[in-house]
């Protein structure tokens, strides 16, 4: 009997592609009031960002944004 090196219907394995697939959306928003700080650091008005949909969408809602683009990333990225 082999072993898999990685077993999908692991529960870890479940956990990490339900993280990966909230996140596999990506939109590119345009600041336009405020300013907004994550990891990458400070974003002032007409800076153009691409991030993972939960996070955009709520800039969005929040009128802090304004919406440019939408993809979906690809596993490899």
């Amino acid at each position: 009997m082999t072993v898999r090196a990685f077993d999908p219907d692991s529960p870890g394995a479940r956990r990490l592609a339900a993280g990966w697939r909230e996140n596999r959306h990506r939109w590119t928003v345009r600041i336009v009031t405020g300013i907004f700080s994550d990891a990458d650091g400070v974003h002032e008005p007409g800076d153009v960002l691409e991030l993972p949909r939960p996070l955009a969408e709520g800039l969005v809602d929040d009128g802090i944004a304004e919406l440019v683009s939408t993809r979906v990333a690809s596993a490899r990225e």
